[in-house]
């Protein structure tokens, strides 16, 4: 049997987690990409806020599995938005850059499919 609340946690782990690396560690220049800085802080805040939207649901709703739905897509969302700033941009990347966005959106896909194929399955299958 699938847990929705585990789920939800990975789901806001992984957002702030992406969006501490964006916005320490990207944005800084710690790590050099080649993203400009204002789309970088851009993909950093759209995280965070991925990430405090999830906490909210996971502490006020009772039905988990409309959060899934919701963050799945969401989720995609936010791949479709780092897939175009990473296909904007691809010519001022850095070897970084042209790996991390493309590793990142996949990541963020399956966590998503997974998200959308629990909300629609059945809880006792």
């Amino acid at each position: 049997m699938h847990n929705p609340r585990t789920l939800i946690l990975i789901d806001i782990v992984g957002a702030f987690l992406t969006s501490l690396i964006t916005l320490v560690f990207l944005a800084s220049n710690t790590l050099r990409t080649g993203m400009p800085l204002g789309l970088l802080i851009f993909l950093g805040v759209a995280a965070a806020m991925l990430g405090c939207f999830g906490t909210y649901r996971l502490a006020t709703s009772t039905n988990h599995l409309t959060t899934l739905g919701i963050l799945a897509f969401l989720n995609l969302d936010f791949c479709i938005l780092s897939g175009v700033l990473w296909w904007n941009n691809h010519e001022r990347l850095t070897f970084l850059g042209q790996i991390y966005f493309p590793a990142e959106i996949v990541v963020v896909v399956i966590l998503a499919m997974i998200e959308l194929r629990w909300s629609i399955t059945p809880q006792n299958s």
